[in-house]
Formats: C-alpha cells, sequence, structure tokens
C-alpha cells in the first residue's frame, strides 16, 4: 500500500491517476501516472510497477487507480500516514504535516 516518505512531503497534498497495462507474465507492462510530481511517480512505481505482481489471467487488460494524498492532523517530526483502500479504485493516503528541519537563520559575520 502506498505510503508517505520524507522525500515526499514537499510534494503533498496531491491526486494521482494511475493506469496498469497488465503484461503477459503478470507484471505491469506499462504505467501511466496523470497529476503528481516525479518524486510521487517515482514512489508510486515501487507499489504498481517494480514491486507489484498481477494475475497472469489479466494479461492485456488495463486498471486504473487513483492515489489521493492528504495532509491534516497535528504536526509530527516525521512523515506519519495511514492507508484506506476505498473500492473499487481509491487510495486515499492520509499525512500528518511535518515540523520542518531546519538550521536556525545565522547573523552574516564581519572581518
Amino acid at each position: 500500500m502506498p505510503y508517505v516518505t520524507a522525500g515526499m512531503v514537499m510534494s503533498l497534498p496531491a491526486d494521482v491517476g494511475v493506469r496498469i497495462l497488465i503484461g503477459s507474465d503478470g507484471s505491469a507492462q506499462k504505467v501511466d501516472y496523470s497529476g503528481g510530481t516525479p518524486v510521487l511517480k517515482h514512489e508510486l512505481d515501487y507499489y504498481f510497477k517494480d514491486g507489484a505482481h498481477y494475475r497472469k489471467a489479466c494479461k492485456g487488460s488495463t486498471i486504473s487507480f487513483i492515489v489521493r494524498y492528504l495532509v491534516e492532523g497535528n504536526k509530527t517530526v516525521r512523515p506519519v500516514s495511514e492507508v484506506q483502500f476505498r473500492p473499487p479504485n481509491e487510495f486515499i493516503v492520509r499525512s500528518h504535516p511535518v515540523i520542518p528541519a531546519s538550521d536556525p537563520v545565522r547573523e552574516p559575520t564581519t572581518n
């Protein structure tokens, strides 16, 4: 199931459409995305392309999903997400806002 990683936080919220053409061996022959950033598409490749196995009987079929990333709730220090599947084809990935990690601004020094 999709979830949120630290590298994805700046790309949220977002909706990504996913279309998968299933190959003869049960792998994804082709995956197309609509919407979302390259970072989100790269992460989704694992779930729907690289790490996915489909039924060989579905060879030649195209399936579609919508992955909806929402940001809500209390701030956390690292990404915390939960996933809900809403039939027939929607994943809702809820993530808490993340507290930015940054160094304090320093005054320039003069010599």
